[in-house]
């Protein structure tokens, strides 16, 4: 099967900025060679590529044949640079994967002197990128995956320290003799989404059991911290995030001298090895002087 670069460049055009609009504009053609290159591009392959929704997405092959065209135009300009020719100072598109108490925190120190680079972040619980790594969706990730993905390069960066914390009234009324499973099985917890599961993991790490108390889902860091200082539930908050609270009182510990400890590490594709150097270095360093080192 022979695949046309523009239309892939294209695919690949649409699926970053969301809408066949925005791609035209920035690739400078109408919006209707847009769309006729999309459509040309699904007959080739004989597969829908793209959701026609707002914004655009892909589906799984247009997914996979988008990663595929940034990959291919990441290995020319790196054979051109090597090769001595000019390839030009426009920043070089990237999808990668941090999970956002990273991205709210520590993270958010990695983001300078890379204008060689236009990332599109995507938030994402560190359990769940293998399937992003291994399928080319995203080229780097924060992961708690210690063992490479396949074609993937792995730096240790440290751990994350969670504390369970709740509002000094919701203790007082949930936990008035102490923290326990059977106090936890019915005092609320407030997670971030489903895939958001530190605080089943501290409670097999503390009690050795498994317990499911009702649990609100709030995926926002800003709502969810005033959810637990509002007294809404417990929960588990990334140590960074909650320290002010707990300066002021506004937070407690649920269980003194006691934390979630969750160890992550950077991967990244070794296609993208050269284009992502700086940025690999720059991420290792920051890790190494904000989070703990196992």
């Amino acid at each position: 099967m022979k695949l046309d670069p523009e239309r892939l460049r294209t695919l690949s055009t649409v699926l970053r900025t969301g809408s066949f609009e925005t791609a035209a504009s920035e690739m400078r053609i109408t919006q209707s060679a847009v769309s006729q290159r999309i459509k040309l591009l699904e007959e080739n392959v004989g597969a829908r590529l793209v959701k026609r929704e707002i914004p655009c997405v892909g589906t799984e092959a247009g997914l996979k044949l988008s990663a595929h065209a940034d990959q291919v135009e990441a290995l020319e300009k790196i054979l051109a640079r090597n090769l001595g020719h000019e390839v030009g100072d426009e920043p070089v598109p990237v999808n990668i994967s941090v999970n956002v108490d990273s991205m709210c925190s520590w993270f958010g120190d990695c983001f300078g002197e890379h204008h060689d680079l236009l990332f599109n972040f995507q938030l994402n619980h560190p359990a769940y990128t293998d399937s992003l790594l291994e399928s080319g969706q995203v080229v780097g990730a924060v992961t708690i995956q210690k063992k490479p993905v396949p074609g993937c390069d792995v730096f240790p960066l440290g751990d994350m320290v969670y504390l369970p914390v709740a509002s000094p009234k919701f203790v007082k009324k949930h936990f008035p003799e102490g923290v326990s499973p059977s106090a936890l099985a019915t005092a609320p917890v407030v997670r971030f989404n489903s895939k958001d599961h530190n605080w089943s993991d501290w409670i097999r790490q503390e009690f050795g059991s498994t317990v499911t108390p009702p649990y609100h889902s709030i995926a926002s860091k800003p709502a969810l911290n005033k959810a637990l200082v509002a007294g809404l539930g417990w929960g588990m908050e990334y140590i960074a995030l909650a320290r002010d609270d707990l300066k002021k009182g506004n937070l407690v510990l649920l269980r003194q001298d006691s934390d979630f400890r969750m160890p992550i590490y950077w991967q990244t594709s070794r296609i993208w090895r050269e284009t992502l150097a700086d940025f690999t270095r720059h991420i290792c360093q920051t890790a190494r002087k904000n989070l703990p080192q196992s």
